[in-house]
């Protein structure tokens, strides 16, 4: 599960539209998250773990990345880090 139950507070705090991607997010809301946080730019941050984020997102829409909780296995975050390179790509 992403650590970020502080961040998810903050953001419902401030009432700041966001998406979450992690272990708890079934298979088929993962498409739905994805479109949602590409197709509406009222969708403040896209929420997701190093080894979610590494299984072929494409979150064109993206403009800014930051990694605050790193893996146990290095090798996710720099997949990750190597990844991050294409946001804001049209294909």
């Amino acid at each position: 599960m992403l650590k970020s139950s502080i961040v998810v507070i903050l953001l419902y705090v401030v009432d700041y539209p966001y998406e979450r991607l992690d272990g708890s997010v079934r298979a088929e809301e993962r498409y739905l998250a994805i479109s949602e946080f590409n197709s509406n730019a009222d969708t403040f941050v896209f929420l997701l773990s190093t080894k979610c984020g590494g299984q072929g997102l494409n979150l064109t829409a993206a403009d800014t990345v930051i990694f605050y909780d790193s893996d146990f296995n290095p090798q996710n975050d720099l997949q990750a880090m190597a990844r991050a390179h294409r946001i804001g790509q049209q294909r």
